[in-house]
């Protein structure tokens, strides 16, 4: 895994070669501090919901030349998903949201698919008018079964209407007619 961990990050190695052209290997204080936020998605779109990423250290290398950069990481354990909810939903049956949804009971617990779901639950939402939906995932783990019990809170509001349409700079044609 440390290949998969290396291409999460942008900061890279130095390599005489291409570095000179590309900047790779040469340090930034503030990639760090991003690189080790991309670290703590990369756990969290695999399951790992308790993942503590620490503050990069760096390391000097005894020639002077170069440094170690260490991300001190904490994995924890990896979770699946134990049970979906959806509650406050009156416009679309609960079979018609969740035949959508890329996250399912069994699956590893994965937020990319999460923001996925939100988004499309959304989507749907807007396409019937409701372009106001607010979609909030409350979550609980379970750390004796490694699971989570998911359940998105859905509050639908008002659907949108469109009260007037108005066309300026039509000078050809009637307005009526457009």
């Amino acid at each position: 895994p440390r290949k998969r961990l290396r291409k999460a990050i942008t900061t890279k190695q130095y390599f005489w070669l291409t570095s000179w052209i590309t900047n790779a290997g040469i340090y930034k204080q503030d990639e760090l501090d991003q690189d080790a936020e991309r670290l703590r998605d990369f756990y969290l779109n695999e399951g790992y919901v308790q993942v503590q990423i620490g503050t990069p250290r760096v390391l000097p290398l005894p020639d002077r030349i170069g440094f170690t950069i260490v991300f001190p990481i904490m994995e924890g354990e990896r979770y699946t998903v134990d049970r979906i909810r959806l509650t406050g939903h009156t416009i679309f049956s609960t079979a018609e949201l969740t035949e959508g949804l890329g996250l399912h009971e069994g699956d590893i617990f994965r937020r990319n698919l999460l923001r996925q779901d939100i988004t499309g639950l959304t989507d749907r939402y807007g396409e019937r008018g409701y372009a106001f939906v607010d979609i909030r995932p409350q979550f609980v783990p379970h750390p004796d079964t490694r699971g989570i019990d998911l359940t998105y809170e859905i509050r639908e509001g008002l659907p949108v209407m469109v009260r007037e349409i108005t066309i300026e700079g039509n000078d050809k044609t009637y307005d009526k007619v457009i």
